[in-house]
């Protein structure tokens, strides 16, 4: 995995603005979707939270291999999110949301 470009640092709020909105969109689907299926918001949640965790975790890491695993992590996590917010759609119709 190559170092992130000149002056890029996932640290910088600018940059990480969208791991916040993305934590703070979720979590009032987690609380509509708790109300129908509390199972399927906690995993929801779980994944939700560690995609952040993973890109935090693995932007300190000093080796590229390192960082690439924990970058992966964060992918897996996301996709399954995503499998989770369309499993949602058989339990709770959830409105889109428009940003």
């Amino acid at each position: 995995m190559p170092d992130p470009p000149a002056g890029y640092d996932l640290m910088n709020i600018d940059r990480s603005i969208s791991l916040q909105t993305v934590a703070e969109l979720s979590g009032s689907d987690v609380a509509t979707i708790s109300q129908a299926s509390p199972q399927i918001a906690e995993q929801l949640e779980r994944s939700i939270d560690s995609i952040g965790i993973n890109i935090s975790e693995g932007y300190g890491r000093l080796h590229g291999r390192e960082r690439a695993r924990f970058y992966e992590f964060a992918l897996g996590s996301a996709r399954e999110a995503r499998e989770w917010y369309a499993r949602v759609a058989t339990v709770l119709i959830v409105a889109p949301r428009s940003c």
